[in-house]
Protein backbone atom coordinates (compact mmCIF):
# COMPACT_ATOMS: atom_id res chain seq x y z
CA UNK A 1 0.00 0.00 0.00
CA UNK A 2 1.43 3.43 -1.24
CA UNK A 3 1.70 5.77 1.89
CA UNK A 4 0.47 9.40 1.04
CA UNK A 5 3.57 10.60 2.17
CA UNK A 6 5.37 8.97 -0.66
CA UNK A 7 2.57 9.66 -3.30
CA UNK A 8 3.17 13.86 -2.67
CA UNK A 9 6.34 13.14 -3.93
CA UNK A 10 5.77 11.21 -6.63
CA UNK A 11 2.75 12.89 -8.06
CA UNK A 12 3.46 16.24 -6.95
CA UNK A 13 -0.35 16.68 -5.55
CA UNK A 14 -0.89 18.16 -2.23
CA UNK A 15 -1.88 15.68 0.70
CA UNK A 16 -5.20 17.15 0.87
CA UNK A 17 -5.49 16.58 -3.10
CA UNK A 18 -4.50 12.87 -2.29
CA UNK A 19 -6.92 12.54 0.34
CA UNK A 20 -9.97 14.05 -1.18
CA UNK A 21 -8.98 10.92 -4.26
CA UNK A 22 -8.69 8.37 -1.55
CA UNK A 23 -11.27 9.43 1.04
CA UNK A 24 -9.17 8.09 3.42
CA UNK A 25 -5.52 8.86 5.88
CA UNK A 26 -4.54 7.14 8.45
CA UNK A 27 -1.52 9.45 11.01
CA UNK A 28 0.89 6.25 11.55
CA UNK A 29 1.07 6.67 7.29
CA UNK A 30 2.00 10.18 7.71
CA UNK A 31 4.23 9.74 10.93
CA UNK A 32 6.52 6.82 9.58
CA UNK A 33 7.16 8.76 6.03
CA UNK A 34 10.39 10.38 5.87
CA UNK A 35 9.18 13.05 3.47
CA UNK A 36 7.04 14.51 6.20
CA UNK A 37 8.65 16.27 8.86
CA UNK A 38 5.60 17.52 10.73
CA UNK A 39 2.82 15.03 10.44
CA UNK A 40 0.57 16.29 12.86
CA UNK A 41 0.62 20.03 11.10
CA UNK A 42 -0.16 17.77 7.72
CA UNK A 43 -2.99 15.51 9.46
CA UNK A 44 -4.31 18.79 11.23
CA UNK A 45 -4.02 20.97 7.42
CA UNK A 46 -5.86 17.92 5.92
CA UNK A 47 -8.51 17.88 8.39
CA UNK A 48 -9.11 22.02 8.60
CA UNK A 49 -8.84 22.01 4.60
CA UNK A 50 -11.65 19.52 4.22
CA UNK A 51 -14.08 21.05 6.49
CA UNK A 52 -13.41 24.33 4.47
CA UNK A 53 -14.42 22.63 2.27
CA UNK A 54 -17.71 21.25 3.72
CA UNK A 55 -16.67 17.78 3.52
CA UNK A 56 -18.36 15.79 5.88
CA UNK A 57 -15.81 13.94 7.78
CA UNK A 58 -15.11 11.01 10.47
CA UNK A 59 -12.06 10.60 12.65
CA UNK A 60 -11.27 7.98 14.76
CA UNK A 61 -9.18 8.00 17.31
CA UNK A 62 -7.42 5.25 19.13
CA UNK A 63 -4.12 4.68 21.13
CA UNK A 64 -2.76 3.26 17.75
CA UNK A 65 -3.53 5.38 15.29
CA UNK A 66 -5.89 7.95 14.10
CA UNK A 67 -7.65 7.98 10.75
CA UNK A 68 -9.49 10.84 8.83
CA UNK A 69 -11.93 9.56 6.61
CA UNK A 70 -14.72 10.92 4.26
CA UNK A 71 -17.97 10.23 5.61
CA UNK A 72 -18.74 8.41 2.21
CA UNK A 73 -15.92 5.75 3.07
CA UNK A 74 -17.11 5.45 6.55
CA UNK A 75 -20.14 4.12 5.42
CA UNK A 76 -18.90 1.96 2.78
CA UNK A 77 -16.54 0.38 5.71
CA UNK A 78 -19.51 -0.30 7.95
CA UNK A 79 -21.35 -1.89 5.01
CA UNK A 80 -18.93 -4.06 4.02
CA UNK A 81 -18.51 -4.70 7.87
CA UNK A 82 -22.09 -5.14 8.07
CA UNK A 83 -22.12 -8.16 5.90
CA UNK A 84 -19.69 -10.56 8.39
CA UNK A 85 -21.79 -12.41 10.16
CA UNK A 86 -19.21 -14.42 12.17
CA UNK A 87 -16.64 -13.21 15.22
CA UNK A 88 -14.55 -15.21 12.93
CA UNK A 89 -11.16 -12.61 11.67
CA UNK A 90 -10.85 -14.21 8.54
CA UNK A 91 -14.21 -13.73 7.25
CA UNK A 92 -13.94 -10.12 8.11
CA UNK A 93 -10.73 -9.79 6.37
CA UNK A 94 -11.89 -12.11 3.12
CA UNK A 95 -14.91 -9.52 3.32
CA UNK A 96 -12.60 -6.17 4.10
CA UNK A 97 -10.20 -6.82 0.40
CA UNK A 98 -9.50 -3.24 0.71
CA UNK A 99 -6.15 -2.91 2.80
CA UNK A 100 -7.13 0.05 4.15
CA UNK A 101 -10.28 -1.46 5.48
CA UNK A 102 -8.06 -4.09 6.88
CA UNK A 103 -5.92 -2.15 8.67
CA UNK A 104 -9.06 0.26 10.02
CA UNK A 105 -10.62 -2.91 11.51
CA UNK A 106 -7.35 -4.10 13.14
CA UNK A 107 -7.09 -0.64 14.61
CA UNK A 108 -10.14 -0.13 16.28
CA UNK A 109 -10.56 -4.28 16.85
CA UNK A 110 -7.06 -3.61 18.97
CA UNK A 111 -8.31 -0.46 21.22
CA UNK A 112 -12.02 -3.00 21.64
CA UNK A 113 -13.47 0.13 19.51
CA UNK A 114 -15.22 -3.14 17.65
CA UNK A 115 -16.48 -5.83 19.17
CA UNK A 116 -19.00 -9.10 17.60
CA UNK A 117 -22.25 -9.00 19.07
CA UNK A 118 -23.10 -12.91 19.48
CA UNK A 119 -27.05 -12.58 19.55
CA UNK A 120 -27.30 -10.29 16.90
CA UNK A 121 -24.52 -11.52 15.03
CA UNK A 122 -23.23 -7.93 14.12
CA UNK A 123 -20.13 -6.20 14.54
CA UNK A 124 -20.38 -3.48 16.81
CA UNK A 125 -18.73 -0.42 17.00
CA UNK A 126 -17.77 1.62 20.14
CA UNK A 127 -18.58 5.47 19.17
CA UNK A 128 -16.57 6.70 22.36
CA UNK A 129 -13.69 6.18 19.41
CA UNK A 130 -15.04 7.72 16.40
CA UNK A 131 -16.56 11.69 15.79
CA UNK A 132 -18.33 12.74 12.92
CA UNK A 133 -16.99 16.37 12.17
CA UNK A 134 -18.72 19.36 10.36
CA UNK A 135 -18.28 22.58 10.18
CA UNK A 136 -20.03 25.18 11.82
CA UNK A 137 -19.71 29.03 11.96
CA UNK A 138 -16.21 28.70 14.58
CA UNK A 139 -15.09 25.64 14.58
CA UNK A 140 -14.85 21.85 13.74
CA UNK A 141 -17.45 19.97 16.46
CA UNK A 142 -18.70 16.77 16.53
CA UNK A 143 -21.93 16.24 15.14
CA UNK A 144 -24.98 15.53 17.37
CA UNK A 145 -22.17 17.35 20.56
CA UNK A 146 -24.73 18.94 22.94
CA UNK A 147 -23.43 21.96 24.19
CA UNK A 148 -23.04 22.59 27.95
Amino acid sequence: MQHIAQSIVKSKKSAFEIFMERGYTFFSDLARSRSVRFPERLYEAIKRNALGNKVKLVEVKTDEDRVLLKAEKWEEFKKKLAEVKSPDEREVFSVLKDEWHKKLFTILSKAGAIYFHAKSKNWELDYDFIEELEEDSSSPTAVGDEEL
